[in-house]
């Protein structure tokens, strides 16, 4: 018993002094999936689990040593969708339109990752001139459901499309998102 607490006393410590050993790699080679929450006050707060905060992780993983060649994927999905909701007509043929010729935006170039988690936050909710006009195409109670393709350009350079399909109205109920990040 005396052994156990001393390796406790000495382990335990050192994993949470070092994070990098407590936590899981940041290695999207392989892909990165997980859940995180569109609620309110939750990404209003940046708390970790909130759409916010997780693809701002994916982000800072993925971004800073991105080789140009390559581009970070990112896609985010309601988990959850309805089946029965009074749009649902409406919004199957949207999603059927959108699959062949999805909504295109080309967001531009950034000079950093915070001014693109913004723009990504921004569009998603409806807000800016991207995200207004996304909000007028995907009406109804259609849910959007984003692909970002994000290239190095230079050093201090970033480039972002979305890739926007309308679909099924998402459960606001469970008002989680699936995200999924890779590199191609």
């Amino acid at each position: 018993m005396k052994k156990l607490c001393l390796i406790f006393t000495i382990i335990i410590p050192f994993i949470i002094s070092n994070p990098s050993f407590a936590e899981p790699s940041c290695d999207l080679s392989k892909g990165s999936s997980k859940l995180a929450t569109a609620n309110t006050w939750e990404n209003l707060r940046n708390n970790k689990g909130s759409l916010k905060f997780e693809t701002a992780e994916i982000l800072k993983c993925g971004l800073p040593n991105l080789p140009l060649e390559k581009m970070l994927i990112i896609s985010s999905l309601p988990k959850i969708f309805l089946s029965e909701y009074d749009d649902k007509t409406y919004c199957q043929s949207k999603l059927s339109e959108t699959k062949k010729s999805p909504y295109i935006y080309n967001a531009g170039s950034f000079s950093s990752v915070e001014d693109l988690n913004d723009w990504i936050k921004d569009f998603s909710q409806g807000s800016g001139k991207d995200g207004k006009d996304l909000y007028a195409k995907c009406d109804k109670s259609c849910s959007p459901q984003y692909t970002y393709k994000i290239k190095k350009s230079g050093e201090d350079n970033l480039t972002l499309n979305a890739e926007v399909i309308c679909g099924d109205a998402r459960d606001k109920n469970d008002n989680m998102y699936v995200l999924k990040a890779s590199l191609n």
